[in-house]
């Protein structure tokens, strides 16, 4: 999937203030928590590593979306 982000090399949109980045190790697409090396330029807008256990279904949104972190991060971008 990265291979095939357009432009090449793939970098953070510029208007994007924070990008929270949560992962669960089972979830097949987003398995890589720290995304940090494949972002270069990213410093200060990418709040990579956060790793997640969503249990049986570690790719199902609603499960990501009621972690703890991402609350923090929803309700600092809601203000």
């Amino acid at each position: 999937m990265y291979d095939r982000l357009r432009p090449q090399p793939p970098s953070v949109p510029p208007s994007l203030a924070r990008w929270v980045n949560l992962a669960d190790r089972d979830d097949l697409v987003a398995a890589r928590p720290d995304l940090t090396r494949l972002f270069p330029g990213a410093d200060g807008v990418l709040d990579s590593g956060y790793t997640v256990d969503n249990g049986a279904k570690p790719h199902e949104a609603t499960f990501y979306l009621t972690k703890r972190e991402a609350g923090a991060a929803i309700a600092a971008a809601m203000g």
